[in-house]
């Protein structure tokens, strides 16, 4: 369900930010300016600033759905990655926040000259609460609330010619329509009312999205990253997106560690030891963990010290339980790692057990393909 959640998850920054001519807050320089740079200190990571920008522009907006998504970024951020702990209080006082964006934005719906505007924020709501919905397993609340969503992109899908802040949106519906459907064919009786899909055209509206929008850029930069790394396998694209990021949000972990990701899939393991040598020093176990797992990765296949690399491995096993439910997807990278390791030292019934849990904790197809590829070869 990996594809459905970014999709559900994509419309999370997206339509916080256009320029409507009847906007209350696109239309004003002056406040779009002061939610950016909040949004910009959110993203690397400055929280009390972006906290000050949030309270500055609340004596211009006392009652806009900004606000809330505001602080919903705020604590997103701050508890990175979010989504895998959907039990965690820091969560729910997310979704509360998520809640109130779609109150305030059905609110500011009900002026005419604001419509706009309060789809956007409305969109961000739903996409938000789909996410969680699908995270819980709760599927016909998600696919209600995806159909919602769907009903809103067909009404932004007129703008989009006339207002670059779309094409994110729109790119990652066309890219998403299509590779769900191929990862999970068995949807396709449940899905066949949505509108064609076009994987290439999406990449290219997402692309867009990068260098001619102002507000959704970073967004789309982290997503077209995120795509190339997990669906088209193509971490060399994916490098230079993230390295920019990284650049721009020097202080922003989790753009480290997508790079580090992106680096050592492609084969970068000396240009991924500087990054992983910083990460293992930060306060967040969830970064010393996933910068343990690369590390690993690296002695295993670059320095080929199997007995060093089991037990790195094993390390970060250990790590990665301690701070579950995040960080699933590097925890299954490890025990493919031990798995691949006791395939070579012939412990076979050791392999079966790493792979299994590799299994068990994948997030993502490539993930489970692998594991299953190595149990079948046993």
């Amino acid at each position: 369900m990996s594809s459905l959640k970014t999709y559900l998850s994509s419309t999370y920054i997206v339509f916080c930010f256009s320029t409507d001519m009847h906007a209350q807050l696109f239309d004003n320089p002056k406040n779009t300016a002061i939610v950016k740079k909040g949004i910009d200190y959110i993203y690397n990571y400055q929280f009390d600033s972006g906290r000050f920008y949030r309270k500055k522009i609340s004596f211009s907006l006392p009652n806009h759905p900004v606000l809330h998504l505001m602080d919903a970024m705020l604590i997103q951020w701050e508890e990175m990655p979010l989504k895998d702990a959907v039990s965690h209080n820091s969560y729910k006082a997310f979704l509360q926040n998520v809640e109130k964006v779609v109150e305030t934005a059905h609110i500011l719906k009900q002026n005419k000259l604001f419509r706009e505007e309060a789809l956007f924020f409305e969109l961000v709501g739903r996409g938000l609460l789909g996410e969680y919905f699908s995270e819980e397993g709760s599927y016909i609340k998600a696919a209600s609330e995806a159909k919602a969503i769907y009903n809103i992109l067909e009404e932004g899908n007129t703008l989009v010619n006339k207002n670059p802040e779309f094409l994110f949106m729109i790119g990652v519906y066309n890219y998403f329509r299509v590779k769900y459907e191929q990862l999970h064919p068995l949807v396709k009786p449940l899905i066949w009312f949505l509108r064609e899909g076009n994987i290439q055209l999406g990449l290219a509206q997402i692309e867009r999205a990068t260098k001619e929008t102002f507000f959704i850029k970073v967004e789309a930069t982290m997503y077209i990253s995120f795509i190339n790394i997990r669906f088209e396998k193509r971490p060399d694209v994916a490098i230079a997106y993230l390295t920019k990021l990284t650049n721009e949000y020097p202080h922003n972990p989790f753009f480290k560690i997508k790079l580090v990701e992106a680096m050592v899939n492609n084969g970068l393991y000396a240009e991924s030891l500087p990054i992983i040598h910083q990460l293992m020093l930060h306060a967040n176990p969830y970064y010393t963990f996933s910068a343990q797992v690369y590390a690993s990765v690296i002695i295993e296949k670059k320095e080929k010290k199997y007995d060093i690399a089991l037990a790195s491995y094993l390390k970060a096993i250990e790590m990665g339980h301690i701070i579950q439910p995040k960080g699933q997807h590097y925890l299954s990278v490890a025990y493919l790692g031990g798995a691949r390791i006791y395939i070579i030292k012939g412990e076979k019934q050791k392999a079966i057990k790493m792979l299994s849990q590799a299994k068990k904790y994948a997030r993502y197809e490539s993930t489970e393909q692998e594991a299953s590829l190595l149990l079948k070869k046993i």
